[in-house]
């Protein structure tokens, strides 16, 4: 094999095969050369695809984490449903022949009841306290807002330039806070149907909860890191320190942070200076 350019040197009839001891080393050279670069070539190829790799098993977590999630909460969604069941089938006895109808059809368009998307994928739900607006984070980015007694959508907020992957209702229902996979956190006002602040990470996040109070923010990263926003100042305090694990689940209770991380594992810190105090791991009963 002849490096690239060149080609070897065509020998006339009768002329003798022969290279100085200076061509040879020259020619060692030039093959030695051009093996180098092949060999760096192929470097900056393997780096490139480790990279690719390695960001793939990030997004393979993260939808892991998120479809544990998803399941969390269409568990926790069918037991509602049994339980509201259960109370029915006690107090439809009691109403009159007409009422009966009534619910009756009504539990049956509750049970048919279906939103469907342009999106390719929602990454999490949440629903208003009245039970008449549910609100949908799409792989797309997009937040939607469904009427669910029409089962139309009502409105859809724009902004996440990636995946919304998480979401929390704040002030009574009239603002709505998300995170998504493009590192922002974005709160919008339900009545004027706008956005109202952006809060940039350097990492995805993957949860969120609002704190009843209105003063704090926590947030789950990618990063395996929980950071707590002051939205008053826009400060970030010092995060909680944790293992390096993308934080799945995170809940800001009043003055107390909980997050649920992989393995049943339980942890909470106090509020806004960030001290663990509890760490618990659900195991089940021997």
């Amino acid at each position: 094999m002849y490096p690239q350019g060149r080609h070897p040197t065509r020998l006339q009839s009768g002329q003798p095969f022969r290279f100085s001891i200076l061509e040879v080393c020259d020619r060692i050279k030039e093959e030695f050369q051009f093996l180098q670069a092949q060999y760096h070539s192929l470097k900056l190829e393997y780096e490139k695809l480790a990279s690719e790799k390695t960001e793939m098993q990030k997004h393979y977590v993260m939808y892991c984490e998120m479809s544990y999630g998803l399941n969390i909460e269409m568990h926790k969604q069918t037991e509602i449903v049994k339980r509201l069941s259960g109370i029915c089938a006690q107090i439809i006895p009691f109403l009159t022949q007409e009422h009966q109808q009534q619910v009756l059809q009504a539990v049956e368009r509750a049970k048919q009841a279906e939103l469907t998307s342009s999106a390719p994928a929602c990454y999490a739900l949440a629903v208003s306290s009245d039970a008449k607006v549910c609100f949908s984070c799409c792989s797309d980015g997009n937040v939607v807002v469904w009427d669910l007694q029409n089962q139309t959508m009502v409105r859809q907020f724009q902004g996440h330039t990636d995946g919304a992957s998480c979401i929390d209702i704040s002030d009574y229902g009239t603002r709505l806070w998300t995170g998504g996979l493009d590192n922002t956190v974005r709160c919008w006002d339900l009545r004027e149907g706008r956005q109202l602040q952006q809060h940039d990470f350097s990492s995805q996040i993957f949860s969120l909860g609002h704190c009843p109070n209105q003063d704090w923010l926590v947030t789950g990263m990618e990063s395996s890191n929980v950071e707590i926003l002051r939205l008053q100042a826009g400060e970030i305090p010092a995060a909680p320190p944790r293992e390096l694990r993308p934080v799945p689940r995170v809940r800001l209770l009043w003055t107390v942070v909980c997050e649920h991380r992989e393995g049943d594992l339980l942890d909470a810190w106090r509020m806004p200076t960030g001290p663990a105090f509890s760490s618990l791991r659900n195991r089940p009963p021997s």
